[in-house]
């Protein structure tokens, strides 16, 4: 599960200053709470301006339902922290230069938004009007049914691009894209001297997967006001090549054309060729041409557009003391620009301002629960005696409130069940915090592991049956089911509809990293036009040696190889038909599909030659991949299932394997020979050792273990497992699992060539350590 965090800055000059987090003096401001069919706000502005807040944001909920076409899917309003005076977002501790901030997660979205510039006039609209349209775009474009993939430039340009939408003329007209509203973004592009506008870098925006911003106390003013220059810059850019790409019907059918190719995989340079038949250097230029005169924007009559904005009906209510520090609080424990010792201090204020509230009880073991927290074990006498700048930068690692254990976290999620008026959050999160611990179990042997696994399942289900729209109990039950080797046939489609679910629940960017499982999941299914959704989804996340050179990416390129014979042709003439994106088969074929003996020879470098059948491969065949990869052995539908061997690419430490397959992938009795003569044998689990493994050279046997998913058992000494990797001398090495039998304990840890490695990391030579939950 991966946690998003989308920012926007402001666009100020002012300097820079951090202040300590001042809680209290916030609790004692007056608090609103109001409500609307799809938001919920909490601020700190007057009732009357509050209603036109939320009034706003319907209408612009509407507006960009209409603007993008697809439903919104949101289970739960969006929760909005609106804070109208720069003097409160001070105090809240967050850096200045932010305007506001999107966070998705495991638990839920919440957005906060600095408005202090905002206008309650119906004409003019202010810069705090435009933050909290912003934020509101990212929730809706990570809400989308369609669950497309939006590249970072993309997401943030749209954002800016929307969230410039306003009423005109008592509502009668509505426009977009006004560079009056969103102009003043261009300031950071401008040359020095102001005579004209620098490149917006085209190439580089495209390939940009994530921006960052200096916001930390121990920085310096200066490298601050570079962080925040350097990403104003981003969002002008983001901004001017979305409003350039969108200024007329062709360049958006090739912007739409671009991100076509994106979603099924492409790269930048290939999906860039492919759509807009112009170099990087020649768009550059015409972006700025085109900066560089009048920019028309869209302005429509709302009711010739069929535009009906809805009426709005909104509750407001004046929140306590208690209330308003429940919401500040989770926004606290959330967000990432808090240390540990102020989130600790923020909870300890419950013993006066929530000590009987469930919701702070559940939400102080959230926090307290989270694995491989960071703690600093060292009095105030030797802190004292650190250089200032040290001592500034550890400090807030001195913790004042323990971490819980899994066991503990258990006990009292068990206590709050009794008297908790969620129980379907409270009993997911038992689910949660038994997940890591049960599949570590299932990883080192432990003799609870199959009956804790089955638990953790019942919980997620119990949540589910008491909320059905319970996003954590359907992530648990499709990754307990994806992370444990599980064959039943009911647990595996139980957990591919549970990752379907929470990916429309969560949004995809949420569920990411849940991505790989859940391909895993579809592939023992058979569903293939799922896989190759999947796999299309994962290769445009995810960038690592694997999925880019390894075998993943034979893995990915069997899955569009398979799909190939189903794309437009382009031209036939004898016996070979040539496809619009390049890919050419030569041989016998059928109704204009391949049919008969044959060879497939694709745009990107794969082929895949045998018998086909009504346009899948049947039978015995070959495919090679373009990184060097070439099974040989038998295909079904098209996909490389069955017994094969496989001759790896040069230069890897396995030369070739061969047993089963299924979909591609090592899946049953395998057989694995590698350049030093060593042969491993034995079960093999969609790629990764599960089962019993041996190890031999010239027939004689060297060495055995257990595996579960890729996790190999080293037995360290009579009472200790370690699950991770081995070194070719099979010492244990590397992060894994590991399980102490006479304190019956299971948790992660690292070994170094068969040496234990205490968990710490060094922040200016002081080492801080990872408290084991």
């Amino acid at each position: 599960m991966k946690t998003i965090l989308i920012f926007v800055v402001t666009l100020s000059f002012s300097s820079f200053s951090f202040a300590e987090l001042e809680l209290e003096k916030l609790l004692k401001d007056e608090w609103l709470e109001v409500r609307s069919e799809n938001f919920i706000v909490i601020t700190d502005i007057k009732a009357k301006k509050a209603e036109l807040l939320i009034q706003d944001l319907e209408h612009f909920h509407y507006f960009i339902t209409q603007t993008l076409g697809n439903r919104i899917i949101s289970i739960r309003p969006l929760k909005i922290i609106a804070i109208s005076s720069r003097k409160n977002f001070k105090r809240l501790d967050l850096p200045e230069f932010w305007a506001g901030v999107f966070l998705s997660g495991l638990d839920g979205d919440i957005a906060i938004a600095n408005i202090s510039r905002y206008s309650s006039s119906k004409k003019y609209k202010d810069w705090g009007n435009q933050v909290l349209m912003h934020e509101y775009v990212h929730f809706a474009t990570r809400s989308l049914v369609n669950s497309a993939f939006f590249p970072h430039w993309y997401e943030e340009g749209l954002a800016e691009y929307l969230a410039s939408f306003r009423l005109e003329g008592r509502g009668k007209y509505v426009t977009i894209g006004n560079m009056d509203v969103i102009g003043q973004r261009l300031y950071s592009l401008l040359k020095p001297g102001g005579s004209g506008f620098q490149s917006v870098d085209i190439e580089d925006l495209l390939k940009t997967t994530s921006i960052s911003s200096s916001w930390r106390r121990d920085q310096s003013g200066k490298e601050k006001r570079e962080g925040q220059r350097s990403v104003e810059k981003y969002y002008a850019r983001a901004m001017l090549t979305y409003h350039y790409l969108n200024s007329n019907d062709a360049l958006r059918k090739q912007l739409q054309t671009y991100l076509n190719h994106i979603n099924n995989g492409k790269n930048v340079d290939e999906a860039f060729n492919r759509s807009f038949n112009t170099s990087y250097a020649a768009m550059d230029k015409a972006i700025v041409g085109y900066v560089s005169k009048p920019v028309r924007y869209v302005r429509n009559d709302a009711a010739k557009a069929g535009i009906k904005f809805p009426e709005v009906t909104a509750t407001v209510e004046k929140l306590t003391p208690t209330q308003t520090y429940e919401e500040l609080l989770d926004a606290i424990l959330r967000f990432g620009t808090y240390t540990p010792a102020e989130r600790d201090a923020a909870l300890q204020l419950s013993n006066i301002y929530a000590p009987n509230s469930n919701r702070v009880k559940f939400s102080k073991i959230v926090y307290l629960s989270q694995p491989n927290q960071v703690s600093l074990n060292m009095s105030n006498e030797e802190l004292g005696k650190l250089d200032k700048e040290t001592r500034k930068k550890v400090a807030g690692f001195k913790r004042t409130l323990q971490p819980l254990s899994v066991t503990e976290a258990d006990e009292q999620l068990a206590a709050l069940l009794e008297t908790a008026p969620n129980k379907a959050e409270v009993l997911a999160h038992k689910a949660v915090v038994q997940l890591d611990t049960t599949i570590r179990q299932l990883r080192v042997g432990h003799p609870d592991g199959k009956k804790n696994l089955s638990s953790l399942r019942m919980l997620a289900r119990s949540a589910l049956k008491s909320d059905r729209d319970n996003a954590k109990g359907f992530y648990v039950l499709g990754s307990a089911t994806a992370q444990a080797g599980e064959s039943r046939d009911e647990f595996i489609r139980e957990a591919a509809m549970a990752f379907s679910s929470a990916k429309i629940l969560y949004g995809i960017d949420t569920m990411e990293n849940s991505l790989w499982d859940e391909i895993k999941v579809n592939i023992l299914l058979g569903e293939s036009s799922k896989v190759l959704q999947l796999s299309r989804q994962y290769i445009t996340r995810k960038s690592n040696s694997w999925i880019d050179k390894g075998y993943g990416r034979f893995f990915i390129e069997a899955q569009e190889t398979r799909a190939k014979p189903f794309y437009n042709i382009e031209s036939s003439d004898g016996d070979v038909i040539n496809y619009d994106d390049g890919s050419q088969y030569s041989g016998e074929f059928k109704d204009a599909v391949p049919h008969g003996k044959g060879t497939l020879t694709t745009g990107f470098g794969s082929t895949m030659s045998g018998t086909w059948v009504n346009g899948f491969l049947e039978g015995n065949g070959k495919l090679s991949t373009s990184n060097g990869f070439e099974y040989t052995g038998q295909f079904n539908k098209g996909q490389a299932t069955g017994k094969g061997s496989m001759v790896w690419q040069e230069g890897r430490f396995i030369t070739r394997s061969e047993g089963q397959f299924l979909m591609g992938m090592e899946h049953g009795e395998h057989r694995f020979y590698r350049d030093d003569g060593r042969v491993f044998e034995g079960t093999m689990w969609l790629g990764s050792y599960h089962g019993e493994i041996s190890v031999s050279k010239d027939g004689n046997q060297l060495h055995t273990f257990m595996a579960h998913l890729g996790a190999i058992r080293t037995q360290v000494n009579e009472d200790f497992i370690f699950a991770g990797s081995i070194t070719k001398n099979y010492q244990a090495t590397g992060r894994g699992s590991c399980y102490d039998r006479l304190k019956n304990k299971v948790w992660s840890c690292r070994f170094e060539k068969g040496k234990y490695v205490e968990d710490t990391i060094t922040v200016d030579g002081v080492s801080l350590e990872l408290v084991k939950n």
